[in-house]
């Protein structure tokens, strides 16, 4: 379905680099990550939804194992071929 959508830039670089990294598209990119926020399942299967709680009008997410390190977040993003997102 096309749509006409405000989408901020920084936001829209970011899908596209995702998108060029993963040979698709940045509509089916910016799908898949709004369905994960919603707790849908993606057409990637590999990210079991996220559970959400409401706190003080908060949207709170779910704990899950771990905390992510800096160091974590860019070993992910040079195994995911986007090490150009990493801050120097």
């Amino acid at each position: 379905m096309r749509a006409t959508l405000e989408i901020d830039d920084d936001v829209l670089e970011a899908a596209k680099r995702i998108a060029d990294a993963e040979h698709t598209s940045a509509g089916k990119v910016l799908s898949d990550l709004a369905r994960r926020g919603l707790g849908q399942s993606s057409d990637r299967g590999d990210q079991r939804p996220v559970e959400t709680a409401e706190r003080n009008g908060w949207i709170v997410l779910s704990h899950r194992s771990g905390r992510a390190t800096p160091e974590m977040v860019d070993e992910l993003l040079l195994e995911s071929d986007l090490s150009d997102l990493i801050e120097k």
